[in-house]
């Protein structure tokens, strides 16, 4: 898994570390507390919340392929990169509308507001150290992928890719398996 670690630069390092350490916490956020401790997928106050965290956990793995397991350029990182954008919008949205989605449940505890400014962090600085990383070259349309990471790279976070395409089937699932009461709950009477 070490091979090729001095020949990486600290910069993709850097952002390699701050991917994995944020899989690790986005899963204990979307399948602890969302999914088993609080059930959102399940509550009708709280299916929307969840079908906004189902749209990330579907882009959760083509930002990882294109921003973080591979050096990509021209227009496969210019996607990346709006992939990126997407997500905060949707991660936006979400945050506006977790006040009325949690208003039965008191809110966010303190635990989850923690594990949201930690995720955020770790996501904001990973996309920031991929952005610098990238050459100037990479930022053409009609430039080639640069050289491929070192398998240290791949191997700390190329399982992100399959584990978010997992947990994301798992949240198309579940809000689909709740659709009907979710919405029948929400209509008006």
């Amino acid at each position: 898994m070490l091979d090729g670690l001095a020949t990486v630069s600290p910069l993709v390092l850097a952002a390699t570390v701050l991917v994995a350490l944020h899989g690790a916490l986005a899963m204990v956020d979307s399948l602890y507390v969302h999914l088993w401790r609080l059930r959102l997928h399940a509550r009708p106050d709280s299916w929307r919340e969840h079908l906004w965290h189902t749209v990330r956990t579907l882009l959760a793995a083509p930002i990882a392929w294109l921003v973080f397991v591979h050096p990509t350029a021209g227009r496969a990182w210019l996607v990346g990169l709006a992939l990126v954008a997407i997500d905060q919008v949707v991660e936006m949205i979400d945050v506006v509308s977790e006040r009325r989605s949690r208003a039965m449940l008191g809110g966010l505890s303190s635990f989850e507001y923690a594990l949201h400014v930690a995720l955020v962090t770790l996501r904001a600085g990973a996309v920031a150290l991929a952005i610098a990383a990238r050459p100037a070259s990479a930022w053409t349309l009609d430039v080639r992928p640069i050289a491929d990471h070192p398998s240290v790279v791949h191997s700390l976070i190329g399982g992100v890719v399959p584990g978010a395409l997992a947990i994301a089937a798992l949240h198309v699932w579940l809000a689909w398996r709740h659709r009907p009461r979710a919405l029948a709950e929400l209509a008006p009477a």
